[in-house]
């Protein structure tokens, strides 16, 4: 394949790049998936820190392109597709699609990618992202807003609160067992097992606590 036909663009690993779907944001449009010749990334955009977040989410490789109709994808989602016409066919169900068959199931297929090799934006960095819905917006998950950190802060004290409840019905279930060894002999054996279980138990309840 000679270079102009996807403008040279690459990513890290020299891979050419031979798809890109975007979407639309305030800041304008910008890259939702890239596809290269072998590995496909997920992108997400944070409107707050103006950042864009990538991260490898599978193989590439692929000679085609599915698209799906959309009942109006220009009025929900806006979705592009800019590709490698050397490279890659679109398809429907199976079947090689034109452009403007793409178009007909409600994308805007175009020529010319938008704002060139996503690798390469300034505000690019490989990481993920988080979206909240009240914040309407993605965020790096180093750099969480409130919302999510108060889930988060929920689901610890869910966590913390089954770890209880795990080591006060493991509490029950020792003095059952050490009430029966004393009548059985050979149950005297799991003392020491149930001693570290509930040791276990105990540093985990501790260490949640902290954080």
């Amino acid at each position: 394949m000679s270079e102009e036909t996807n403008g040279g663009m690459r990513n890290a690993d020299g891979e050419p790049i031979v798809l890109i779907e975007y979407y639309p944001s305030r800041s304008g449009w910008k890259p939702y998936f890239v596809l290269t010749t072998f590995s496909c990334y997920d992108f997400d955009w944070c409107e707050q820190d103006q950042m864009l977040a990538y991260y490898r989410s599978g193989g590439g490789g692929n000679k085609t392109y599915g698209l799906v109709r959309c009942c109006d994808a220009l009025k929900l989602c806006g979705a592009t597709i800019w590709y490698d016409r050397e490279r890659i066919t679109l398809t429907h169900d199976g079947k090689p699609i034109t452009d403007e068959e793409g178009r007909q199931l409600g994308y805007r297929i175009i020529r010319e990618p938008i704002g060139g090799n996503p690798f390469d934006d300034l505000n690019a960095t490989e990481d993920t992202m988080t979206y909240c819905i009240p914040c309407g917006d993605n965020h790096p998950d180093g750099q969480m807003c409130r919302h999510v950190l108060l889930d988060e802060i929920e689901d610890r004290d869910a966590e913390l609160s089954a770890a209880r409840e795990l080591l006060s019905d493991t509490r029950k279930a020792v003095k059952l067992l050490i009430g029966r060894s004393r009548k059985v002999p050979w149950l005297a054996v799991l003392d020491t097992e149930v001693d570290a279980y509930i040791s276990a138990a105990r540093t985990l309840a501790a260490e949640r606590e902290k954080t």
